[in-house]
């Protein structure tokens, strides 16, 4: 790890989200979300990647647990 590095932990509610035609959200289009947002600054990283997962489903909440745990490697001296 470097500084800089984000470290990403999350249930897997996060991309079994279904959209309205019942099509699933899938690990690959979760992977193509987060590697859109990859460059944006931690604080808006994560709300940039819930919200287009909302937009996928059409609604505000998730029908599954949801869990995203987020972890910024800085530099201590």
């Amino acid at each position: 790890m470097a500084t800089g590095d984000l470290i990403m932990l999350f249930t897997d509610g996060l991309f079994e989200v279904e959209g309205p035609d019942g099509d699933s959200f899938s690990q690959q289009q979760f992977h193509a979300t987060v590697n859109r947002h990859v460059a944006s600054p931690p604080e808006e990283f994560f709300t940039r990647v819930l919200e287009e997962i909302r937009k996928f489903s059409k609604r505000e909440t998730f029908d599954d647990d949801v869990c995203v745990v987020g972890v910024e490697v800085r530099r201590t001296d």
